[in-house]
């Protein structure tokens, strides 16, 4: 199994590219849902400063 590894450079470099994309993908979900939550919370509070005001 380690010898077929080694001497397959191309597909453990191909594996580790797709681990990265995949955490990629992940860590831009997570940034968009923290927009979203930053974005509502934005309009709550200046929601509320307009019905105090």
């Amino acid at each position: 199994m380690t010898k077929v590894l080694i001497s397959h450079p191309i597909f453990n470099f191909c594996s580790c590219l797709h681990w990265l994309l995949s955490l990629l993908q992940v860590s831009r979900s997570l940034i968009q849902s923290l927009y979203c939550i930053v974005a509502i919370s934005l309009t709550n509070t200046y929601m509320m400063m307009k019905r105090l005001a």
